[in-house]
């Protein structure tokens, strides 16, 4: 008995923490050192006005819950960011194969699918084995192709690429750009952190509410 009177307590006070959270989270947030600002209401939608690298201000928006005291974003629709392309040739092979990473870190950039076109005309790729960030090419009778991935635009490859070669495709972003989706927040007096998780490339990202503006310690 004494067991489900704790259990009962503990729930409850979950339960209460849970429900101040979300009267206290919805608001407007500046990220002072960017100069980006987040608007949660109290629906569970957000806007998110973020200052890329060339001055424009991109724009997203999606859902925020709470689960686990923990600030979870989910955006709609998935926005794709522009790249750079360097690509470099490897060794020989039996068909066309392309590797994708992250610049010269060797980090993989997963490929989602991807299309061909042919005398103007886009078709599905069939022809293709997919495997992760590879993509093997098992017919060529086409002018070029386009690779999708979960983050990029398009990838444009012409059929001079198509030899029995192996290649490195490096993207570099053009834009300072970083999903809410890709990391957990964490509120307090005021302010949305962001914490460290697994398998995430951690970037410090500290929003505010007007008011709650003050200088971080490294």
């Amino acid at each position: 008995m004494k067991f489900f009177l704790i259990l009962f307590l503990l729930q409850s006070i979950f339960l209460v923490d849970c429900k101040s959270l979300q009267q206290q989270v919805p608001g407007t947030y500046i990220e002072y050192t960017r100069h980006d600002t987040l608007e949660l209401s109290a629906d569970k939608t957000y806007t998110y006005d973020e200052t890329l690298m060339n001055g424009v201000t991109g724009l997203t928006k999606g859902n925020w819950t709470i689960n686990k005291k923990n600030i979870v974003f989910t955006i709609h629709p998935r926005p794709l960011m522009g790249f750079g392309l360097k690509i470099l040739k490897e060794n020989a092979s039996d068909h066309p194969v392309f590797w994708l990473f992250l610049g010269n870190s060797g980090e993989p950039i997963e490929i989602t699918d991807a299309v061909k076109y042919k005398d103007g005309l886009t078709s599905p790729l069939n022809d293709i084995i997919i495997s992760g960030n590879r993509l093997e090419l098992l017919s060529t009778r086409f002018d070029s192709i386009a690779i999708n991935t979960p983050d990029y635009v398009p990838i444009i490859l012409n059929n001079n690429l198509f030899a029995k070669q192996a290649w490195d495709l490096q993207i570099y972003p053009l834009e300072r750009y970083y999903l809410l989706d890709k990391y957990i927040f964490r509120y307090k007096k005021g302010e949305l952190r962001n914490i460290n998780t697994s398998g995430s490339t951690h970037v410090q990202v500290v929003f505010k509410k007007p008011g709650n503006q003050k200088q971080d310690v490294n």
